[in-house]
């Protein structure tokens, strides 16, 4: 079962949070062929209730949050050549239990986080400089449920509209550069010609935003495409007493060779996790992104999301 579960996980992949700290890792070394195999998958979730009673001054909801999260790596070395996958999945959903305009309650469910990130590198080293590679690399990012905002009803209750769903937007960048690795788990990856591309699939979010365009993609087009430079870096460690606490952080950033203003779009991922047992760990999870294409001038293009949490984690 172990086995088909990881065999899932990397075919999922493409060959890839939470980012709640390293992924665990068994190492295998083939000293016969000279190949080192490094891969891991953890998976857990948190949960949290609050309650209080009808009258409670204060005033509050009683809400139930659900967040889950998996994460996985396969990386391949052999000689002077790499293969470096990962793959990371966040989930959230949090229901409120609340009062309608008539003193009627309801609930009220709602999508707390929800991304997939999947990123794939292909990697050469040079025979003179062991730190230095080239490489082609491949990544993906969307939601995988649909994404809604809300307003109220003359009942007041919520009303939801369809604003976002996989791949609405998605966004695949395929770059071609030089990776440096000058510290254990620690790399920079400068990709000269990178292709971004964005993606519009569900058409029908364009009548319901009542807009033509929608990330540069234009209605009945499905895809746009830039070419431009993309930076990408990444560092995790661990440490305290058996390195129980864990910190992974990763940017990556996009610079199109063309475009009305200088534009740096960025995508900041921070997990911190404290193990405190075998199956309890301590995380907090943080995903931040800039891309001007998907707001309006004058709107901030900020978007942020993170979770800090107590939960149940699995590894392999």
């Amino acid at each position: 079962m172990r086995k088909l579960l990881l065999i899932f996980l990397y075919c999922l992949m493409g060959s890839g949070s939470s980012l709640a700290g390293p992924t665990h890792s068994l190492s295998i070394r083939d000293s016969t062929a000279q190949r080192i195999k490094e891969y891991g998958a953890d998976m857990g979730f948190n949960f949290s209730i609050s309650n209080t009673s009808p009258n409670w001054t204060g005033g509050a909801n009683n809400n139930i949050n659900i967040n889950g999260f998996i994460r996985a790596k396969y990386n391949l070395t052999r000689a002077k050549t790499s293969w470096d996958n990962s793959l990371n999945v966040n989930l959230g959903s949090i229901a409120s239990r609340r009062l309608d305009n008539f003193g009627n309650r309801y609930w009220s469910n709602k999508k707390s986080l929800d991304n997939l990130f999947i990123d794939s590198k292909f990697g050469h080293s040079f025979k003179q400089y062991d730190l230095l590679t080239s490489y082609g690399g491949f990544n993906l990012q969307t939601q995988l449920l649909p994404g809604y905002t809300y307003s109220q009803d003359l009942l007041g209750r919520d009303v939801s509209k369809l604003t976002s769903s996989f791949m609405s937007v998605g966004q695949v960048q395929m770059a071609v550069g030089l990776e440096l690795k000058p510290i254990p788990n620690y790399f920079l990856r400068l990709g000269y010609f990178t292709l971004k591309q964005s993606y519009v699939l569900n058409q029908n979010l364009y009548a319901l935003r009542n807009t033509e365009m929608i990330a540069r993609v234009s209605k009945g087009e499905y895809i746009d495409n830039q070419l431009g430079v993309q930076l990408q870096m990444g560092y995790e460690f661990a440490f305290g007493p058996e390195q129980i606490y864990k910190v992974k952080t990763n940017y990556l950033g996009f610079a199109p060779y063309v475009s009305p203003a200088p534009t740096l779009d960025s995508r900041i991922d921070l997990g911190v996790g404290a193990q405190l047992s075998k199956h309890i760990q301590l995380n907090y999870t943080l995903i931040s992104i800039y891309d001007q294409d998907l707001f309006p001038v004058g709107q901030s293009a900020w978007m942020n999301s993170w979770v800090l949490g107590i939960g149940y984690i699995h590894q392999w």
